[in-house]
């Protein structure tokens, strides 16, 4: 099954709020079955090609320090096969920028914290208060991205089931006489096929 969250509001630009978002389900309306071996079952060959290795994450990390110097340069990143996703961070400014936020979020909670025990009380409701009030200019833009990735992901899986489920039709009309062992499958093409 597929586990579908939903925001609570229509507006997608709306603030971050504390409140959690609902969430409910949705079952799909078809069936699809993929055989795989169990990776017990795989050769040496195949695990071997399944698992990163030491040389693979020297290369990528190669190819983000490439991408960090353009980024810090301020030259232009070629987007098809470059991404800065992640690398925001990586080089001097952004590294100064994050440290920045992480340390006014930090001064903020040591300050309400020292209020507060000077006045002979401790809150931690207050403390949190402070701390989400101190990082919101940091939550926002990632909130946005979010929802950004969330508008993509949604566009890639729409287009996968739209193949998939073209390649089922087309697998179900091509074996009409099908060659599946359970009958509830059977049936389940047959249905196709008559549509």
């Amino acid at each position: 099954p597929d586990i579908i969250s939903r925001e609570d509001t229509d507006d997608k630009n709306d603030m971050v709020t504390d409140k959690p978002p609902r969430r409910g389900i949705t079952w799909r309306s078809s069936v699809v079955v993929r055989e795989t071996i169990h990776v017990n079952d795989f050769t040496d060959a195949e695990l071997e090609a399944a698992w990163f290795k030491r040389e693979d994450f020297t290369r990528i990390k190669a190819t983000f320090a490439t991408t960090v110097r353009k980024i810090a340069a301020g030259e232009p990143v070629n987007e098809e096969d470059e991404t800065v996703r992640g690398l925001e961070y990586r080089h001097k400014a952004g590294a100064t920028k994050r440290k920045k936020n992480k340390l006014n979020a930090l001064v903020c909670v040591l300050d309400e914290q020292e209020r507060q025990w000077r006045a002979g009380y401790e809150n931690d409701e207050e403390l949190g208060a402070i701390y989400c009030e101190a990082n919101f200019h940091c939550r926002q833009p990632a909130y946005l991205l979010g929802l950004k990735d969330q508008e993509e992901a949604q566009k890639i899986y729409a287009d996968e089931k739209l193949q998939s489920e073209a390649q089922i039709k087309a697998e179900a009309s091509s074996n009409s006489h099908s060659t599946y062992s359970s009958p509830r499958l059977n049936r389940f093409f047959k249905a196709i096929n008559k549509k």
